[in-house]
């Protein structure tokens, strides 16, 4: 029976990673040109533990298999069925904490030694904070670590939480836009250094446009978020638009 069910979720992954890229970026597909990479796995590795997700976190694919194969599964299945041109990737926040960076080394290594599979590079998301962590020697260290075992490294969903000194008011305001920007060209100047020591890092997407409508505008509890009671500003762009000091870190550096 445990056999039965274990090749029956395998066949419902395939069919799920198949349809949707055929879909995507099959050859009759419409959408087909418009992606770059695919992100195959997110989140699979758990705060508290430093290993996998299990169930007890609410990962439904680890209740079926009981155990992480559904991940080197999902990345043969992805490469199978994605264009080869279409990079494939893992995603994670927190990527840089102690604890968890030697779930996500496993999990990338376990995916590079299965047969069939194919993984490009590493997602990190960037869910940071103006004022405590991740150092930029934290942010370099965890992006060479991945860059050694994947090949290349993207900042996926970078933006900034508020620092303690921030209480959402003008008064406050233009202090936390300068330290929010200084926080950024930090971790710029540290993405500038990992490329120019030959660390492929090829890309970084800001998660958002303007700051209210920011995900940490509002309360939720996974990693890097916020808890709602307090007014964010974590964007190169302020709640009318305006570009922000943090935007032209970007721009003059």
């Amino acid at each position: 029976e445990i056999s039965a069910c274990l090749v029956g979720s395998e066949m419902c992954i395939r069919d799920s990673i198949k349809t949707v890229l055929e879909h995507f970026t099959g050859e009759d597909s419409k959408y087909r040109e418009l992606f770059y990479g695919w992100d195959v796995v997110n989140e699979a590795v758990s705060d508290n533990t430093g290993t996998y997700r299990s169930d007890a976190e609410n990962s439904s694919w680890w209740a079926v298999y009981g155990s992480p194969e559904y991940i080197c599964n999902a990345f043969v299945f992805a490469n199978r069925y994605a264009p080869s041109n279409v990079e494939l990737y893992y995603n994670d926040y927190n990527e840089w904490y102690n604890v968890k960076i030697n779930g996500i080394i496993q999990l990338l290594e376990d995916v590079k030694n299965t047969q069939g599979a194919r993984i490009d590079g590493m997602g990190m998301q960037g869910h940071y904070q103006t004022e405590k962590s991740p150092s930029a020697d934290e942010f370099e260290r965890a992006a060479r670590t991945f860059a050694r075992i994947v090949g290349k490294v993207q900042v996926t969903e970078l933006d900034m939480a508020a620092s303690a000194s921030y209480d959402g008011t003008d008064a406050t305001r233009d202090e936390e836009f300068d330290r929010q920007a200084k926080r950024y060209q930090k971790l710029y100047q540290a993405m500038q250094k990992l490329k120019a020591d030959g660390v492929n890092i090829s890309g970084m997407t800001v998660w958002g446009v303007v700051d209210k409508y920011s995900w940490l505008q509002t309360a939720n509890n996974v990693g890097g978020a916020s808890d709602g009671t307090r007014k964010q500003c974590p964007l190169l762009f302020d709640d009318n638009y305006e570009a922000k000091p943090s935007y032209w870190v970007f721009v003059e550096e």
